[in-house]
């Protein structure tokens, strides 16, 4: 193995994935269709316009919205809840610096895995460019830095396609098939989870990360 990429936010960052989360529930809140924690939750890691636009596909979120506006929801009512959503995003990474400090493992792991077993981190996101602008300068802060960042706006389209961040991380690192293992939504410190670049599967392994 060459290489671990690694999800941001749940495994870094941000424990519960809390972050993008509270502002889904304020955006579906000020078009008049509130959400609960579990419909906003339910596509985290995907592009955040794709994640709004599944959230809209659930049956019983679309019901609600025809109760609300006498129609069901659209691409441009997507469109609408994104461009929401980027403002209120950022003002919550800049604002809640506790939802951008390190899971407590995180420098141990990163530490043991690049410089005592000269691996490369990745870092794989739904967010997009401008909000792991502000993540990334509160990571170097915190000593963490990852050798490649990929943005979910950086590549053609969002997890789980073919074409993601995760993809990208391994063409920019130049890997080749189950050269890396791949950590999303958990603890870093606590498990890594194994894949390829053409099929990613999630699995909790021993240990010998921390």
């Amino acid at each position: 193995m060459l290489c671990v990429v690694v999800c941001r936010a749940g495994t870094v960052i941000d424990c519960g994935v809390y972050s993008p989360a509270v502002v889904f529930l304020d955006v579906f809140e000020k078009f008049g269709v509130p959400i609960t924690m579990d419909e906003a939750r339910g596509p985290m890691g995907a592009h955040k316009r794709v994640h709004i636009r599944k959230v809209t596909e659930l049956a019983a979120v679309r019901e609600r919205w025809n109760a609300k506006h006498g129609r069901y929801p659209t691409d441009e009512d997507v469109e609408a809840m994104f461009q929401a959503f980027v403002p209120l995003q950022l003002e919550c990474l800049r604002k809640r610096t506790e939802l951008t400090r390190l899971i407590p493992g995180t420098l141990e792991t990163v530490d043991e895995l690049q410089k005592k077993r000269g691996l490369k981190i990745g870092s794989t996101t739904g967010f997009t460019s401008p909000m792991v602008t502000i993540l990334k300068e509160a990571a170097t802060q915190q000593g963490y830095t990852p050798d490649v960042y990929v943005s979910a706006d950086e590549v053609p389209e969002a997890r789980p396609g073919t074409r993601t961040p995760l993809h990208t991380n391994c063409t920019q690192q130049q890997l080749k098939r189950k050269d890396f293992a791949l950590v999303r939504h958990r603890s870093l410190s606590s498990c890594v989870c194994v894949g390829s670049c053409s099929s990613p599967r999630v699995c909790q392994i021993p240990s010998w990360c921390g």
